[in-house]
């Protein structure tokens, strides 16, 4: 999973510069300060689930659910009489959410790891100024590290080698 969480971060920063914090998230804006440890805009990673099944010899295939946590302060106006200017800085956050769509729907973290696909996106109501989106993502990951290798068993002449 930590593969997982580093190429998706890598990915982030590599391809969208804008955003000025790409981290795993551990709470970072969730006890409502009001100076959280981020930079805006920002992006916060999390694996929230694997769903595990087996695929023999101790290898197995899991779905996992990732959560992206995208946010930006929101000091613009948006309203119909607000200047050009100030709305299209003010609705910047749905080009950040759409910069992620396109940079990590179809493409994959590694060779163990199926390609990212965008499940959900959902708009988080807050009590601060934080404007903050979520997008969920669905990938296949495979774990071979409790694989077991086959041994053979001789019996008389015959080696037999379970499957």
């Amino acid at each position: 999973m930590k593969e997982l969480l580093k190429g998706i971060q890598n990915r982030i920063l590599s391809e969208i510069p804008a955003f000025k914090y790409v981290d795993e998230d551990w709470g970072q804006i969730d006890y409502y300060s009001t100076n959280p440890p981020v930079n805006f805009p920002f992006v916060l990673i999390d694996i929230t689930e694997v769903q595990w099944s087996g695929e023999g010899n101790g290898a197995q295939l899991g779905i996992a659910t990732v959560l992206l946590r995208i946010g930006n302060m929101k000091l613009g106006n948006t309203s119909g009489g607000a200047p050009a200017n100030q709305k299209e800085k003010a609705f910047e956050i749905f080009d950040h959410t759409e910069s992620i769509h396109k940079n990590l729907h179809g493409w994959s973290a590694g060779d163990q790891l199926g390609p990212l696909t965008r499940l959900t996106t959902r708009r988080v109501r807050r009590d601060d100024s934080i404007q903050e989106y979520q997008i969920t993502f669905s990938v296949q990951i495979k774990d071979t590290t409790g694989h077991k290798k086959a041994q053979s068993v001789r019996l008389g002449t015959v080696a037999i080698t379970p499957l």
